[in-house]
This record gives C-alpha cells, structure tokens and sequence, in this order.
C-alpha cells in the first residue's frame, strides 16, 4: 500500500495499526517512494542467505575457563556454547 507524507502524517495510528496487521506501508513524496513501514514481526521475513556462522566441524572443545570473562576479540563459538549451554 501507498501512502503520501501528508496522509500518514493526518492517520498515523491508522497506518501502524496496518502496518500491525501484517500489511507493507510505503511512504511517498511526490509519487516517488521514500520509506517503508512494516511490521516488527512478519512470518514471511526469510533470513538473508548469508552465512553468519560456519562450524569447522569436529567436537567443540573449551579453550578457557568458563569463569573467565569472554574476551572482546577472538572468543570461539564452540568457547561460548560450551560455556552457555
């Protein structure tokens, strides 16, 4: 659905009630689209096909202590699992 500046600006709870709903809400000026509301939670959304994790296969195994704090850089996943679970 589209929607003018002025319109969302005159029935903003409206449009996040839609928006709520489950319904994409694009915003234009002068016919030209500009932004995009939609909802927080859509069943639809399909995660980015992009790797955010890989596992070098093999048992996890703990490199440090898990008393100690995580440190900023460097900290394996199979550390933070272990330690985690």
């Amino acid at each position: 659905m589209n929607v003018s500046i002025q319109q969302l600006k005159s029935h903003l709870s409206h449009y996040l009630r839609l928006a709520n709903e489950g319904e994409s809400v694009v915003v234009t000026s002068h016919d030209k689209p500009m932004a995009i509301i939609e909802p927080f939670y859509k069943e639809t959304r399909v995660m980015p096909d992009i790797p955010l994790v890989k596992w070098a296969d093999g048992k996890p195994r703990l490199t440090r202590s898990c008393t100690e704090p995580p440190k900023i850089e460097g900290e394996s996943l199979s550390d933070w699992i272990v330690c985690n679970r």
